[in-house]
């Protein structure tokens, strides 16, 4: 009988047992799941950096994120459900990349950043141009990652002349009376493009008008010299000058009597040449104004330039009339005198009035009117092909 009352009681303990078992898992709180979502998971920036946000979503309260602090071109920044993201200016060719991880309860989502490398944009807003038979020049917009891109003919086009203004190609040729077509090389870092250039021939005749770079006319043909493939061409602008007077009688080695350009370029290797050669000031106007480089005044025994004048008087002045310009005189006797690069040695040379502007022994030139107004024209001298 006792031995069955232990067994009942044992049966008993163990039944109390279960019971107290059952009771305290019912007790136990549920585990709430975060279900943590970033979005996006991953942001993408330009070498130029930016801001962007991932929106952070969770059934929690609260979340952390956690950066690594050795990519400190990444800035991470809390604002409620927003983990704003900013990125700085990155000047390197080699894509970075960072990591951030979010964190809530037990959950953890990483987001990746990139940030791409600098990319070397060069591009032209076209890629193919023509030229008239003048060479005229014309620019195009070159859109570039910096501006240190250059421009340079290719070898085989040696006749281009390509530069830069700001952001523009300007592309300028040499004359010509074939077709031709020729290559500028543009580069920058490891980008390099091309601009293809055609050139369509003209024929240069005296009386033809030569125009600048705006279409509007500069220049008359006055002479076509074929023994040299040289044009001469003078400008459409007329100016009035007076004489002057000095003393300075060293002047006259310091001149080239046939060469007007080389005679301007004595000239303006002197200190203070704007100052003492109102001339060379005008030729430097007149290159300002057409965009033109090259202008010169005439040497006093430059037959090309004063024969031609002689020879084509009438030609030339339809010329400037159709175009609306002062026409010469009547006459190219002793009374239409004009500036030169050369002093005049004898009052019957009848174009080589005076250095240009420059001091000069009036007693020596005292049948010249001080206060005569002489005409100045500048000269410009430019080779041309013939292929």
């Amino acid at each position: 009988m006792k031995k069955k009352f232990i067994t009942m009681l044992v049966l008993l303990m163990s039944l109390g047992l279960s019971f107290n078992s059952c009771s305290d898992n019912d007790d136990d709180p549920v585990e709430i799941k975060a279900e943590l979502t970033v979005t996006p998971e991953t942001l993408q920036f330009s070498a130029l950096g930016g801001n962007d946000k991932i929106i952070v979503s969770t059934k929690l309260n609260s979340w952390t994120f956690t950066a690594d602090p050795a990519e400190t071109w990444c800035t991470a920044t809390k604002a409620n459900d927003t983990l704003k993201i900013e990125v700085g200016e990155f000047s390197e060719k080699t894509d970075r990349t960072a990591k951030i991880k979010v964190t809530s309860g037990n959950e953890n989502k990483e987001i990746t950043v990139i940030q791409k490398g600098v990319s070397t944009e060069l591009s032209p807003e076209t890629k193919e141009v023509t030229l008239n038979g003048f060479g005229t020049a014309i620019q195009i917009k070159i859109t570039a990652t910096d501006e240190n891109w250059e421009a340079v003919a290719d070898e085989n086009s040696p006749w281009l002349r390509p530069s830069k203004e700001g952001e523009y190609l300007v592309i300028r040729a040499t004359l010509t009376e074939s077709d031709r077509n020729g290559t500028i090389l543009l580069s920058l870092n490891d980008a390099k493009t091309t601009v293809t250039v055609n050139q369509t021939g003209a024929s240069f005749n005296v009386g033809d008008l030569y125009l600048g770079e705006d279409g509007t006319a500069v220049g008359v043909i006055i002479n076509k010299d074929e023994a040299n493939n040289n044009i001469y061409i003078i400008s459409t602008e007329e100016r009035q000058i007076p004489f002057t007077n000095g003393t300075d009688k060293e002047v006259y080695i310091r001149t080239d009597k046939k060469d007007g350009k080389k005679a301007l370029e004595i000239l303006k290797a002197e200190e203070n040449y704007k100052e003492k050669y109102t001339i060379a000031t005008y030729c430097e106007e007149i290159e300002e104004k057409t965009k033109i480089n090259g202008w010169y005044i005439a040497a006093g025994y430059e037959d090309e330039v004063w024969n031609a004048l002689n020879k084509n008087k009438d030609v030339i002045n339809n010329a400037l009339k159709s175009s609306g310009n002062q026409e010469f005189g009547s006459s190219m006797d002793s009374h239409q005198e004009f500036w030169t690069s050369t002093p005049s040695f004898s009052p019957g040379d009848t174009y080589a009035t005076s250095i240009t502007m420059r001091q000069l022994d009036f007693s020596k030139y005292a049948w010249r009117m001080p206060s005569y107004n002489y005409i100045a024209r500048c000269v410009l001298r430019i080779e041309y092909i013939n292929e």
